[in-house]
């Protein structure tokens, strides 16, 4: 098998882009912070200074946390997959979720801040979309379990949404930056994103379960 899927390196252009944009952000709420200051606006003084700490430090954890991952995956990259055995539950870390609060928490505080200082309506109604969007994350985080046993793959998602299949109704596997997408017959799909459990345990199932029929898209591994 070949360590250097793209399964195994997780920095997707989503991290990059949202790092990005928070730092852009903590750019521009440091600029409104020394404008506050020049001008005595010390009531909203302790607002921007919130903002731009609070927009650097989610800008950090974005970028980060998907480093982190690759300098653990090039680590352990000598390690030997092992025939799956019983039953696997793959979930989010702890870390995961505890970041995704805090994203959401911190770009909560700039939406607050936006909505009763901003007389702009675009704005306003931007900053309430992403917020909404990192809620979403959250609960996606915290909702998602996948369940890999011998015979099938069950998936709990957010919003009151699963999916339980066998192995023998996999139609393809398709890998893209970061993430592995597995199509089923039926036309549904489920995207295995990183962080969602142990990646080596994960490739262990689907190449021993799935049958050697299935379609290989941008992957490096066989089945079987």
């Amino acid at each position: 098998m070949n360590r250097q899927s793209r399964f195994r390196q997780p920095i997707g252009p989503g991290s990059v882009m949202a790092s990005t944009a928070l730092a852009l952000g903590a750019v521009g709420g440091w600029f409104g912070l020394v404008y506050a200051r020049e001008h005595g606006n010390y009531g909203t003084l302790l607002w921007w200074g919130y903002l731009t700490l609070g927009l650097a430090v989610g800008s950090t954890l974005c970028i980060a946390v998907p480093l982190a991952r690759r300098v653990e995956a090039r680590v352990g990259s000598g390690a030997k997959l092992h025939r799956p055995k019983g039953e696997y539950v793959a979930r989010y870390s702890m870390q995961d979720r505890v970041i995704a609060v805090i994203l959401a928490i911190l770009f909560g505080g700039l939406t607050v801040f936006i909505v009763l200082r901003s007389n702009r309506m675009l704005m306003q109604v931007v900053a309430v979309t992403i917020f909404c969007g990192l809620v979403a994350n959250v609960l996606h985080v915290i909702a998602t379990r996948v369940q890999f046993t011998d015979d099938r793959i069950t998936a709990r998602l957010a919003w009151f949404r699963s999916i339980s299949e066998p192995y023998t109704a996999v139609k393809k596997l398709r890998s893209m930056p970061g993430t592995v997408r597995i199509q089923f017959s039926d036309g549904r799909s489920l995207k295995l994103h990183p962080g969602l459990g142990d990646p080596d345990r994960v490739i262990g199932y689907l190449r021993t379960h799935c049958p050697k029929s299935v379609e290989l898209e941008d992957l490096r591994w066989p089945l079987g």
